[in-house]
């Protein structure tokens, strides 16, 4: 978190000034993209040109306004689980168009049922796990913050 000089300072209580206040929010924006990127995109999805445009997504539909900041985490989390069962759907598909007809004995499919590479998983990420990192993340440099039913508003005073 060392990169970020401007959260650092606020944490200290340095300036309350709102030009000040408006490039903390800016700041505290960056901070979140590249949170979520590390934690989220990088250890979920394969795909490069995948992770590039959520980044994207990300950083337009995170609100940097004045001195306030909206993450509209639903909304974030619902495009990282798509995402997630759309490479996992991908991945089965191969998976099954690569098996041959007659491979395996049918004692052994009874026994052990379908191979499948891996189960689907539709919700990945919990949004009850992806909201406890988010404000643990937050509460490190603020407790001026609010869960709505979609989105946290963060105010920086």
């Amino acid at each position: 978190m060392k990169r970020y000089k401007l959260l650092e300072m606020f944490k200290e209580g340095s300036s309350k000034k709102p030009e000040f206040l408006d490039n903390v929010a800016s700041d505290f924006k960056k901070m979140i993209i590249d949170f979520i990127t590390e934690n989220y995109f990088n250890e979920n999805i394969k795909s490069e040109k995948t992770k590039q445009k959520l980044t994207k997504i990300l950083e337009s539909n995170i609100k940097s306004e004045y001195n306030t900041l909206t993450i509209p985490y639903f909304q974030i989390l619902e495009n990282i689980n798509l995402c997630i069962e759309v490479e996992m759907s991908e991945t089965q598909s191969i998976f099954e168009s690569n098996q041959k007809f007659g491979e395996r004995k049918f004692s052994e499919i009874m026994a052990s049922g379908i191979d499948k590479s891996e189960p689907i998983n539709r919700f990945s990420i919990s949004e009850n796990k992806f909201i406890k990192s988010l404000e643990k993340v937050i509460t490190e440099f603020t407790k001026n913050y609010e869960v709505s039913q979609d989105s946290i508003k963060i105010e920086f005073d």
